[in-house]
């Protein structure tokens, strides 16, 4: 199935989902040794580009709050809290070895959330949802790229914030909002969609994978905004 392939990503997993009540142990062996036997059998056929699909939950947790309310990039900690996280976290040095072992392009993509419905994520998009349609645009282009030695991308869905920003929203997210997105507050209310506090971290910074793979979301808050009629302000 391998030989004659290009490139290889690698999405499957055992996660929160399906690995619920499974112990630490399942988690390594699947998330880990399965895919370091998948490695190794596409190195052998030729394979010279992969896309690993990492989380956010490495720096953020299960809980989503080891990373602290902060814009994330990816030279801040990982800070696995699950044997979830922690599986991803030695995927990611797997991927590192293979590259330098084998002078191989490997790539570990950090996915906030996905796999929700974007037409009603809704403020979510402002940071902590990512559209299944911009994960898969992430992993063409990381498997398009020639030279990347393990290197790790946070990828989100393009979010606007500062750290400033995350601490206002605690106490006025619908402030936040209007201050990045003048004229949003009417269109918020005929949804009837009201902005929660949680939904303005964690957040990732997209710098790193928007340099060096051309990663730009398409499936943003603003683009949803402008979906129910919301016009950007003009200077």
């Amino acid at each position: 199935m391998l030989h004659g392939c290009d490139a290889l990503v690698h999405t499957a997993a055992l996660h929160l989902l399906n690995g619920k009540g499974q112990p630490m142990a399942e988690f390594i062996r699947v998330n880990v040794q399965l895919t370091a036997a998948l490695l190794d059998r596409a190195v052998a056929a030729g394979i010279r580009r992969f896309a690993l699909c990492s989380s956010m939950t490495v720096q953020v947790g299960i809980d989503l709050t080891a990373g602290g309310m902060a814009v994330l990039d990816e030279d801040m900690p990982c800070r696995p809290d699950h044997a979830y996280s922690l599986s991803k976290v030695m995927v990611e040095e797997l991927a590192r070895t293979v590259a330098r072992r084998h002078r191989v392009s490997t790539a570990s993509l950090r996915f906030m959330g996905f796999g929700h419905d974007c037409t009603e994520a809704g403020t979510q998009l402002i940071a902590r949802v990512l559209s299944a349609r911009d994960a898969g645009r992430a992993c063409l282009l990381a498997v398009e790229r020639d030279g990347l030695r393990g290197e790790a991308f946070n990828v989100g869905s393009g979010t606007p914030l500062s750290n400033r920003d995350i601490a206002d929203a605690q106490k006025d997210p619908e402030a936040v909002l209007e201050r990045l997105f003048p004229g949003c507050a009417p269109v918020l209310l005929a949804l009837a969609v009201e902005a929660r506090t949680t939904d303005f971290w964690p957040a990732c910074s997209n710098a790193k994978s928007k340099a060096l793979l051309g990663y730009e979301p398409q499936d943003t808050f603003a683009a949803w905004l402008s979906s129910h009629g919301w016009r950007p302000a003009t200077p």
